[in-house]
């Protein structure tokens, strides 16, 4: 799974990794909210958000990991989702000089 997000600068769109492990039944995670913004950040402010996981299996727990990159970085960084449960992860981002960091972060399956 993708977590897309968008640069300020120049519009471009980058990825950041949320690999999802799931056995028995197609895997299925709900994010709430599906955007993330962040507004425009400066050279080292730090911006973070909550985001709801929410694993919509009767039976079935799935285990997420986060992979981070030079910008973003989530916080727990791997989890188990236990059937029919949430869990709220704090995604923080750092302003770079470069034009590679995100104002937004849009999350899709």
């Amino acid at each position: 799974m993708l977590m897309r997000y968008i640069s300020s600068i120049d519009s471009k769109i980058c990825d950041v990794k949320l690999y999802l492990y799931g056995e028995v039944e197609p895997i299925q995670v709900h994010f709430e909210p599906d955007t993330l913004y962040f507004g425009d950040l400066i050279v080292g402010q730090i911006a973070q958000r909550v985001l709801r996981l929410t694993n919509p299996s009767a039976v079935v727990p799935i285990y997420l990991e986060c992979a981070p990159n030079a910008a973003v970085r989530c916080y727990p960084k791997w989890m188990k989702l236990m059937p029919k449960t949430s869990i709220e992860v704090l995604v923080k981002i750092c302003g770079k000089e470069s034009s590679n960091y995100c104002s937004s972060i849009l999350l899709t399956c």
